[in-house]
C-alpha cells in the first residue's frame, strides 16, 4: 500500500514546527538547536524551508530534542523504517496522562481477547496448511491498538508528570539485558559461533 497520509515534502515543515513548538524551551531557537545537533544554523534554515533534505540522524535527534515524538514517528512511517511503521496518534491524545491511561485500560482487554483468538487460529493450524493470515488480521490490528496506546501514556507520562523517556529507555535496556532478551551485538554473535565449532 503506497503512503497516502504524509509527503517527503511535508518533512520541513515537521521539523520547523517541533523546533517553534518545542517542549524543552531550550531548543526553540535556530541557534540553540543548530548546535545540539552540530549542524550550521544555516543548513537548519535550509532544512526548515525545504531547500535540504536532513539525514535521518539528524532529522531523528531534532525530533527527539524537542520531544515532538510524533513528528519522527511520521518520519519514520513516509520512509517506511519499520516493518510497522504507522502513522503518529494525533499529539494532542499524548498530553494528558489521565485519557492515555483511560484508552489504554480499554485497549487492554480487546488485545488480551485478540491474542486468545490468534492463539486459537494458530493452535487450529494443522502441519502443511496454510496459515489463516487474513483471519488473523483485524487480532493483530489490536495488538497494534495496544502499543500504540502504550506509546501514548509514555509521551503524556513524559509530557504530563515529567518522566525521562531517556531514564526509561536506560531501565528498560538495562533490565532486557540482563534477562538476555536483546539481540546480541555482532560481535557477541560471531564469538559464540566460533566456541560453537
Amino acid at each position: 500500500m503506497a503512503n497516502t497520509l504524509y509527503r517527503k515534502i511535508e518533512i520541513s515543515v515537521l521539523l520547523k514546527k517541533s523546533r517553534q513548538q518545542s517542549y524543552n524551551a531550550a531548543y526553540k531557537t535556530k541557534e540553540a538547536l543548530a548546535k545540539a545537533l552540530k549542524i550550521s544554523v544555516w543548513k537548519l534554515g535550509e532544512i526548515e524551508s525545504g531547500n535540504s533534505e536532513p539525514d535521518l540522524r539528524v532529522a531523528a535527534e531534532w525530533c527527539k530534542l524537542t520531544g515532538h515524538y510524533e513528528n519522527w514517528e511520521a518520519i519514520k512511517y513516509i520512509y517506511k523504517l519499520e516493518p510497522l511503521a504507522t502513522p503518529p496518534i494525533h499529539p494532542e491524545l499524548n498530553q494528558c496522562i489521565a485519557g492515555g491511561l483511560i484508552n489504554i485500560q480499554e485497549e487492554k482487554p480487546e488485545a488480551g481477547e485478540a491474542l486468545m483468538e490468534l492463539q486459537r487460529l494458530c493452535n487450529k493450524r494443522r502441519p502443511n496448511s496454510p496459515v489463516d493470515a487474513r483471519g488473523m488480521l483485524e487480532h493483530a490490528k489490536q495488538v497494534l491498538d495496544l502499543i500504540k496506546a502504550s506509546y501514548t501514556v509514555l509521551y503524556a507520562l513524559e509530557r504530563d508528570c515529567g518522566l525521562s523517556l531517556e531514564e526509561l529507555e536506560r531501565v528498560w535496556t538495562q533490565d532486557a539485558v540482563s534477562k538476555g532478551l536483546v539481540m546480541p551485538r555482532v560481535d557477541v554473535e560471531r564469538e559464540f559461533a566460533i566456541m560453537a565449532r
